[in-house]
């Protein structure tokens, strides 16, 4: 799905009744290639994948839990009217 588009072209030349067989063998031949393309082919196991699913999910979790929780401020120094400073 990433990858680049890709155009799949033949001639056959010629408008009889071998030519229209030939044409149809090369579309079908497209048509095994363009289906082999989309399957998703990979060594790794089910279970590896749901492991690494379930890892991704909870730390998601923790990060929106970390979100949720209200951080803590202290409050800012203020010089008063009177050169002092004070917490406001």
């Amino acid at each position: 799905m990433t990858d680049k588009d890709t155009y799949l072209t033949a001639t056959v030349k010629g408008t009889d009744k071998a030519a229209r067989g030939q044409a149809n063998d090369k579309l079908a031949e497209f048509r095994a290639q363009v289906l082999k393309q989309r399957a998703a082919s990979t060594t790794a196991t089910i279970g590896y994948a749901i492991d690494e699913w379930e890892r991704f999910q909870r730390l998601m979790k923790d990060l929106a839990l970390r979100s949720r929780q209200p951080t803590i401020r202290r409050p800012a120094n203020r010089v008063s009217n009177s050169g002092r400073a004070r917490a406001t």
